[in-house]
């Protein structure tokens, strides 16, 4: 008898894969069989025909004694950093005239990760001290956090809540995924001086653990109410004169109790060192540019007594005080086209008063730092990308010119005019509804590319890496039919565009537009109506003599012939998509 594998096709290795199970000691059971070995022959009895022996791994397991199965020798746990490991079977014949009178086997075992972890809070308790009778939402507990030592994904992934009890409808854990305990009811402190609740942290294995620690909660007394904002929240959306701009309304808050105690402000978070507020709740700019985006805290406290305070919270998106009129510029230029020839004239919006200074570092184009005036530098071939940047000293405003090199005037090649590829659409179509995202542009092939909106970017987005297109928050277009010029942009320079088509069925249109638009058709009509009549009883015949013949198709020629020592003279198209074109 030799060593043989129970399958028609002799191989040389094995795979098994084990799963480990949760024990109250151990997170495997020693002395389990975890598999059996394929292989042809009696290796048990007085006279076994096979003998088998663990030469590698036999830390982990063996082989059963009389038995083919493989058994193992100690726990294992992945989450101590074993995760596989080979084992080397060595099979020997006990028949001296086999033609295999040995063969090792390999064995690769995979240990697969279970939750067998509950998450373990980083104290066996917590405790807060709160003063009594503070809005509803107020942070009052952020001082504490779950872990899990599973492997990364849903066996680890924690989330927070509060066990239902007698006082759980008191706080309340808004974000499941984040540490932040807040008011959900009111605490009066003549009804109620301390009370408990048990935080829970629970993962999302199958099935899920948990555990729970206190959290004691003491009520301080106070005499008066805490101040009161207008508002919860706040959103700057502009600055002027170094000073937010807030909406529905500048920051203020005043005493609750209606004592007019002289009220203090301070302004906390990630990126408050940027911003100042002062005794009148006014926040200005301290660095330029200011950041564009940033979720800050104000505390409304007494002056005379800190400890009486409110929080509410300020929602910073600042539009950029500087842009370009177009985002993409086309020039079309031929071998006549002088040196030094200006082309165009780049224009810059800016709310700031301070001069504006053009930056290019092209080898075809040269910029005028003060007046924007774009000259030739130099002649080239097919077609380039000028990246063009603009400062007023405070932001910075970014542009392209695509430049089109052609061969001569009377035989341009229209290939050069044409993106070197394209969206999977030219037009999307997409509806605003109840959610925000819209829908997806795409290239073909998932092609990488950069995407970016070239209007209306006060009302929709689009994600530069995803080209998911999104309505902003709180938007309301004016338009029933929305187009968007959004252009892309690979990683190999190929530069395109994209016109999508947003439908807005909850615009409604105002009834003085309505009754515009309704007397400019009745107009058409009717002087349609002229015209039909007009052209029917009046009839017009050309003809063309032979001698005219040669004046005639000269005079149909829609390019002229351009006169030996003419000027080029610039002509600017604009297209659809609102991006000019010179011609020359």
């Amino acid at each position: 008898m030799c060593c043989v594998f129970c399958e028609s096709s002799f191989e040389k290795s094995a795979f098994m894969s084990y799963k480990h199970r949760h024990n109250t000691d151990n997170l495997c059971i020693l002395g389990e069989i975890i598999g059996k070995l394929p292989i042809e022959g009696n290796v048990s009895g007085s006279k076994p025909e096979l003998q088998l022996r663990v030469v590698k791994g036999q830390e982990h397991v063996t082989i059963e004694n009389g038995t083919k199965q493989l058994k193992l020798l100690r726990p294992i746990d992945r989450d101590q950093g074993i995760s596989k490991f080979e084992a080397i079977v060595e099979c020997k014949s006990n028949n001296q005239d086999a033609d295999f009178n040995q063969l090792n086997i390999s064995i690769f075992m995979t240990i697969k990760d279970v939750n067998d972890n509950a998450p373990e809070f980083d104290a066996p308790e917590y405790q807060v001290m709160i003063n009594e009778e503070l809005p509803v939402g107020t942070i009052v507990f952020t001082d504490f956090e779950a872990t899990d030592k599973d492997q990364p994904g849903p066996n680890s992934f924690v989330q927070y809540s509060i066990v239902k009890s007698e006082y759980s409808h008191l706080l309340d854990i808004p974000d499941a995924f984040k540490p932040i305990v807040t008011i959900k009811d009111r605490i009066d402190f003549e009804k109620i001086k301390e009370f408990s609740v048990e935080l829970e942290a629970k993962d999302q294995g199958e099935p899920p653990k948990f555990s729970r620690v206190p959290l004691k909660i003491i009520v301080l007394d106070v005499d008066d109410l805490n101040p009161q904002f207008s508002h919860r929240y706040y959103t700057a959306k502009s600055i002027k004169d170094s000073v937010l701009v807030f909406e529905p309304e500048q920051i203020s808050a005043k005493d609750g109790d209606q004592l007019n105690a002289p009220i203090g402000y301070v302004l906390e978070g990630e990126q408050s060192d940027k911003f100042s507020i002062d005794e009148n709740g006014i926040v200005r700019v301290k660095t330029s540019p200011p950041p564009l985006s940033a979720v800050l805290f104000v505390v409304a406290f007494e002056v005379n007594n800190p400890e009486r305070n409110t929080t509410a919270v300020i929602n910073i998106h600042l539009a950029p005080t500087i842009r370009f009129q177009h985002q993409i510029y086309s020039l079309h230029l031929t071998p006549e086209t002088p040196l030094g020839q200006p082309l165009l004239k780049l224009s810059v919006f800016s709310d700031k008063k301070s001069p504006i200074r053009y930056q290019s570092s092209s080898k075809v184009l040269t910029i005028n730092e003060l007046t924007g005036i774009v000259s030739l530098k130099a002649h080239s071939t097919g077609e380039d990308t000028v990246n063009v940047t603009a400062t007023d000293g405070h932001q910075t405003a970014e542009a392209s010119i695509l430049v089109t090199f052609a061969e001569n005037v009377d035989n341009k090649s229209t290939k050069n005019c044409q993106p070197k590829i394209e969206f999977l659409a030219k037009a999307y179509e997409m509806k605003i509804g109840a959610m925000p995202v819209l829908g997806t542009l795409k290239y073909p092939n998932e092609k990488r590319a950069v995407y970016k909106l070239l209007n209306m970017n006060r009302d929709f987005s689009v994600d530069p890496t995803s080209g998911i297109v999104r309505i902003q928050s709180e938007a309301k277009p004016q338009c029933s039919v929305c187009e968007l010029i959004v252009m892309g942009t690979t990683d190999e320079g190929e530069i395109t565009v994209a016109r999508i088509v947003v439908k807005n069925p909850s615009f409604v249109m105002s009834v003085t537009s309505a009754l515009t638009i309704s007397i400019l058709v009745l107009l058409t009509l009717i002087f349609t109506i002229i015209l039909i009549i007009v052209c029917r009883r009046v009839h017009y015949v050309r003809y063309i003599v032979n001698a005219d013949k040669d004046r005639y198709e000269t005079a149909k020629s829609p390019i002229p012939k351009r006169a030996q020592g003419a000027h080029l003279v610039p002509v600017t198209v604009t297209t659809t998509d609102g991006a000019p074109t010179v011609y020359f």
